[in-house]
C-alpha cells in the first residue's frame, strides 16, 4: 500500500503525528503524549528543570533556563 498523508503501517491503518512526535513521545490517534520533560502539539519543546524557580525565563528550545540577574544555575 500506499499511505495517504497522515497514516502509516503495511495496510495504512495507523495515523500519524506531526513530526513522529521527534521520537520525545507516542503517537496516540494521531495526537502526540509527550514523556517526561517534553510538551508541545508536537513534543518539541523541552521543560525546564523546576520552571526556573521563578527567578528566570524557560528557553523552551533549548531546556535551560535564562536565570535574572543575581541567580545561576541549572535551575536558577
Amino acid at each position: 500500500c500506499i499511505c495517504s498523508l497522515g497514516f502509516t503501517e503495511e495496510d495504512c491503518s495507523k495515523k500519524t503525528c506531526v513530526n513522529d512526535c521527534n521520537k520525545n513521545g507516542q503517537c496516540i490517534d494521531n495526537e502526540c503524549l509527550c514523556d517526561e520533560g517534553y510538551f508541545g502539539f508536537d513534543c518539541s519543546k523541552k521543560r525546564c528543570k523546576n520552571d526556573c524557580n521563578g527567578k528566570g525565563l524557560c528557553d523552551s528550545n533549548l531546556g535551560k533556563c535564562i536565570c535574572n540577574n543575581g541567580f545561576y544555575g541549572t535551575g536558577c
